[in-house]
């Protein structure tokens, strides 16, 4: 599995989106703010980000439709709760390829692997406007 992917030279990894409540991670995406003066790359860029935001909601609707669990306070120390959200992960995607019947020819195959994550609380990342850049310009 491809956890990142090289653009002109800069490495972007695999990230989340994000809404502008958030802050800009090398892990989480956000759009560009003070819509007023954004130019039309931004612009693009801005839309398809909260198109995939859009989308992003949605998978975890689903997910929080199978597990319950997510749907309410967790009684789990907060060190645990990215385990137990990749448990769910883990256990909706074995349901999903079980009702398609491909998961036992994925796992016969060898290619079923699981994905790497990365620690969600790195400091403010450096170069994460240059990643945010690189992907603007190839929309």
């Amino acid at each position: 599995m491809q956890v990142s992917r090289n653009i002109d030279g800069v490495e972007v990894p695999a990230h989340l989106v994000g809404d502008a409540a958030y802050p800009l991670r090398t892990w989480l995406m956000k759009d560009f703010t003070q819509h007023q003066v954004l130019d039309a790359d931004q612009q693009r860029f801005n839309k398809a980000l909260n198109s995939t935001r859009i989308m992003e909601e949605h998978a975890f609707g689903c997910l929080k439709g199978r597990c319950r669990c997510l749907s309410k306070r967790l009684d789990v120390s907060t060190a645990f709760v990215p385990d137990v959200v990749f448990a769910c992960c883990v256990l909706h995607n074995l349901s999903e390829l079980t009702q398609q019947g491909e998961f036992f020819a994925q796992v016969a195959s060898g290619s079923s692997r699981s994905p790497c994550t990365q620690h969600c609380n790195d400091p403010q990342p450096i170069g994460v406007q240059v990643i945010r850049s690189v992907i603007r310009s190839i929309l």
